[in-house]
This record gives C-alpha cells, structure tokens and sequence, in this order.
C-alpha cells in the first residue's frame, strides 16, 4: 500500500538498492499506518519504513538537522525477528512524535 507520492518520492532516490528496498517494503508490507502528523510507517517481515513529513527535523547529539538537508525522507530499521519489528511497530501507534 503505497500513494504515487510516496512511490514518486522513493523512485527519487538515486541509491537502486535502497530503493529496490523500500519498493518491496512498501508493496509487500504486513501493516501501514498513517499519523496524524503525516507521517507514514511500514511494517514488512522484520523491518519498518518511515516516511517522514517534511515539517520534521531529527535530532542528533550536535542537535537537529532538518529533513531538507537529508537526501531523502525515508528511514529504515531491521529488527531481528517479525515479532520484534511488529511490537515496535504497535508502539509507534500510540506515539504521538512517530
């Protein structure tokens, strides 16, 4: 389950394995959640895929950088079981930040 604005954005990224990557998380997935924040979230096996809004920013010790300066919106996790991705997964749904 994946908008043509997401399949656009993913289609964008120069890098083919992560984008190869993404494609099959997104068409294959086991969950999808959408925020109220905008953000989107895979679920797929053992790995999540987020697509962050472009309002946010992540932060890191020297601080926050912005989504603008990524390449790109999406991030990845592996996780080392199904199991394991998906309590995860199941958290992000009652974090209002994810």
């Amino acid at each position: 389950m994946i908008s043509n604005t997401s399949q656009r954005k993913i289609n964008a990224i120069s890098n083919l394995a992560r984008r190869q990557e993404y494609t099959y998380i997104t068409k294959n997935c086991d969950m999808y959640m959408v925020k109220e924040n905008g953000n989107k979230h895979w679920l797929c096996k053992n790995k999540i895929l987020t697509e962050w809004t472009s309002d946010e920013s992540w932060t890191f010790p020297s601080g926050k950088l912005p989504l603008s300066d990524m390449a790109d919106s999406f991030e990845s996790w592996t996780f080392p079981s199904k199991e394991s991705a998906k309590e995860h997964f199941n958290d992000r749904s009652f974090d209002e930040d994810w």
